[in-house]
């Protein structure tokens, strides 16, 4: 049932021409915001156990203030970037 689910999800996310904003692994969510020329990454955790995300680019860990190209997300984990540039929608498919 999971897998139908999943094959259903990515069909129909693949005829309306949407995209995830990062390769994450299952049970991590990110969603992207943008606004006035500035985009954040939210990235969640809800697994038991840590996990490393990949960032397109360098951004800003808004907790820290580091700038980072990977997070590091521990067990329900939350993390918060700042993009350092904002692609046009068409260069991120």
């Amino acid at each position: 049932e999971d897998a139908y689910v999943r094959l259903l999800l990515e069909r129909a996310c693949a005829e309306a021409d949407l995209t995830a904003p990062l390769d994450a692994p299952a049970g991590v969510e990110v969603v992207r915001r943008e606004r006035s020329g500035r985009s954040f990454l939210f990235a969640l955790n809800h697994r038991d156990e840590p996990v490393e995300v990949g960032l397109p680019g360098s951004a800003v860990e808004l907790m820290s203030g580091e700038t980072v190209d990977r997070l590091r997300l521990e067990p329900l984990g939350v993390a918060v970037v700042e993009e350092a540039f904002v692609a046009s929608p068409a260069a991120r498919r």
